[in-house]
């Protein structure tokens, strides 16, 4: 979890282990496993693209309302594992804004996406 912000200090975490490890053992396994992980904790998301996509279209009340639901609905999509994060907060944004009777291709869409 990266909202965390306190983190546990190493002698917390070892007097929890009910003296199996020592602080530096922890510490220790600490690094191992970050390294293993190659040092990535966690995966973009479409939900950490969304708030960028929602201001460069200036979105406010519903349609951030119903942008974020439609979001978290594609997360339940067979075919989310094909998806790049950024494809589905875009979408997300798009089909809200269609769904609202707005530009069904924002303006602001059309600028960053020349060329691709």
């Amino acid at each position: 979890k990266f909202e965390d912000e306190a983190v546990p200090c190493f002698e917390a975490l070892a007097k929890s282990s009910a003296g199996e490890f020592t602080k530096e053992e922890v510490h220790v396994v600490e690094l191992h496993l970050l390294e293993k992980l190659g040092y990535r904790l966690h995966v973009p998301m479409a939900v950490h693209h969304l708030p960028w996509f929602l201001e460069l279209v200036e979105a406010s009340g519903n349609l951030v309302l119903l942008a974020q639901y439609l979001c978290e609905v594609g997360l339940e999509s067979r075919e989310l594992a094909q998806w790049l994060p950024t494809d589905h907060a875009a979408a997300a944004v798009v089909l809200a804004s269609m769904m609202m009777s707005k530009p069904e291709w924002p303006p602001a869409f059309e600028a960053i996406c020349v060329g691709n």
